[in-house]
């Protein structure tokens, strides 16, 4: 099965200078390329979970083991698209990091910040996925 979305342009939703940086509570949806059904099928209801939903699965779980400031909420993955919270904290207990701003720009990751975070699960996603299909990319 596939998405036909139709012709649609994209733009970035960020806040313009909001500190992605910042702890709290963040909403993510990322698609699968091109909207495809590739994270499973629903059937009675219900998804079953193809090996590629596996994958989803198994990096945002890694998401925040692999780093102190990271905890997850819940989440739900669908035949073409994810649906998690990610709760950004202070890593380093009672210590509060000084009013840094730093905003994340293009080519200039910023460590620990939500886009990062995301842009490594994505690829995470993409490479795994990618090596099962056996596809370039």
């Amino acid at each position: 099965m596939e998405y036909n979305s139709g012709k649609c342009d994209r733009y970035s939703i960020r806040l313009k200078d909001f500190d992605y940086s910042r702890e709290g509570g963040y909403f993510i949806t990322v698609c699968s390329y091109n909207r495809k059904c590739i994270f499973g099928d629903v059937i009675n209801g219900e998804l079953n979970l193809s090996k590629y939903g596996y994958v989803v699965k198994i990096e945002w779980i890694k998401t925040a083991n692999i780093r102190d400031n990271v905890e997850l909420d819940t989440f739900v993955i669908m035949p073409n698209h994810f649906h998690g919270v990610l709760v950004l904290s202070d890593s380093r207990g009672t210590a509060r990091r000084a009013p840094t701003r730093v905003n994340e720009r293009f080519s200039k990751p910023v460590s620990g910040s939500l886009p990062t975070i995301i842009r490594s699960f994505k690829s995470a996603v993409a490479k795994r996925i990618n090596e099962l299909r056996g596809t370039p990319g």
